[in-house]
């Protein structure tokens, strides 16, 4: 009875970690496509005034893009559960 429900428990557990990574990976593909359209509207009114100010935005959205490709396709997760591993509470 207590193995079944180690089973049971490593088998939601196993559940969560594929609807997290299901769930980074679509946010992923959103995100993605809302960084390409807006790159290319950017880079048109860049082209059009010779102003550096368009580019400006892309600075962050390039960082925010390349967090989410990190944690949906990347080692993002591992590094996570690697440092939670490692995570020890302070003694009260």
């Amino acid at each position: 009875m207590k193995l079944q429900q180690i089973q049971l428990q490593n088998q939601m557990a196993e559940r969560q970690r594929a609807t997290a990574l299901a769930k980074s990976r679509d946010i992923f593909l959103w995100f993605s496509t809302f960084y390409v359209t807006s790159a290319a509207g950017l880079l048109t009114g860049f082209r059009r005034t010779k102003r550096a100010y368009f580019l400006i935005p892309l600075i962050p959205l390039t960082f925010v893009d390349l967090y989410y490709w990190d944690l949906a396709y990347g080692n993002k997760l591992h590094r996570i559960r690697k440092c939670r591993a490692g995570y020890r509470p302070r003694p009260q």
